[in-house]
């Protein structure tokens, strides 16, 4: 996953203080999006699980957390078709995908000038696909 500040900043047409705020509230909520996620596994609920990937997908557009969107993407077309056979394996990639993303936007603060920043780079130790 790699995290364009400049882009994400762009796309809130320059709004520090909007960006600052969306990454809290993801780093507050993005937990329940992943619980909820959980639970919907855990009872192979296809419609839970197509909605909880559905939300995180919306969460994640706002940073242009390309590998996030795309792992939440998969899921809910995974749930959508019924293939819950391989959910749980999607289901771990978009988790890890968010916990990433959760990670790099903790880091932001109202004193640090975004603009300032530029890319959070992937992780170097985790397997792309």
């Amino acid at each position: 996953m790699a995290l364009d500040f400049k882009v994400a900043l762009a796309n809130l047409e320059g709004d520090e203080a909007l960006l600052i705020e969306l990454a809290g509230l993801f780093c507050d909520e993005s937990a329940k999006y992943l619980l909820a996620l959980k639970e919907a596994v855990a009872r192979e609920d296809g419609k839970a699980i197509r909605a909880a990937a559905h939300s995180l997908k919306g969460a994640v557009s706002a940073f242009t957390a390309q590998g996030a969107f795309d792992a939440a993407a998969k899921l809910e077309k995974l749930a959508e078709n019924g293939e819950l056979a391989k959910v749980p394996e999607a289901s771990a990639a978009l988790e890890a995908e968010v916990e990433e993303l959760r990670a790099a936007l903790q880091g932001l603060s109202s004193s640090q000038r975004i603009s300032d920043s530029t890319t959070v780079p992937p992780k170097r130790n985790r397997r792309e696909p």
